[in-house]
């Protein structure tokens, strides 16, 4: 089996850097269980582990954002998070850090895991409060999560008014029902009219 030192000559043996496909056909063509194998040797030379590992991950979802992307994209994140050399300093200083959280929060979104999304391009959103896509991709994870919400209290209504009408409910059931439609009712209006508030400001912008 192909060990560390010679997948990673492989890979940054050269001039100019490899493209993400070129590089991920490479990694694969090894035949090699990257993680066992940085695993066995993370302390050994911590920072071309953690340059390979972060390479990879962001390359490999540049090409898909899938769940084994978000594997790496993970292990390169806390790779990042366990190294004594950032220890005290905001990691999203480092201009691969911040990519790999801009790529986890993309695989998230496309994997609809719109709440791990948010949590991510809001850590890029209050570092980096000019930047216009990590605005938009916060906005977007709302606009998603709220929706959600609304289809949810939606339902909740739907069921709450065929249970009210279809049903012969003892007088005390037949109460929390019309209560339980009234809050829904609310909270569908409330987050409509949240999400709407929503579009018009990212329309503005």
């Amino acid at each position: 089996m192909i060990t560390f030192t010679e997948l990673y000559d492989k890979i940054y043996t050269g001039n100019s850097p490899l493209d993400s496909k070129r590089f991920v056909q490479i990694v694969e063509s090894s035949k090699t269980d990257v993680l066992a194998l940085v695993d066995k040797i993370e302390q050994e030379d911590r920072s071309k582990v953690r340059r390979f590992v972060a390479d990879y991950a962001i390359n490999l979802a540049s090409i898909e954002y899938t769940k084994n992307s978000l594997i790496f994209l993970n292990k390169a994140v806390d790779l990042f998070q366990k190294d004594e050399t950032f220890k005290g300093n905001d990691l999203l200083n480092e201009p691969t850090y911040e990519s790999l959280i801009l790529n986890r929060a993309k695989t998230y979104y496309v994997l609809d895991n719109y709440r791990r999304a948010l949590n991510d391009f809001k850590l890029l959103r209050n570092k980096f409060g000019s930047n216009d896509l990590y605005r938009k991709g916060y906005d977007a994870c709302m606009d998603k999560i709220l929706t959600i919400f609304q289809w949810i209290t939606l339902s909740v209504l739907a069921i709450s008014i065929s249970s009210i009408l279809l049903l012969e409910l003892e007088a005390g059931l037949k109460c929390l029902m019309i209560s339980v439609l009234v809050l829904s009712l609310i909270l569908s209006v409330s987050l409509n009219f949240v999400q709407r508030k929503k579009r018009k400001e990212q329309n503005k912008g």
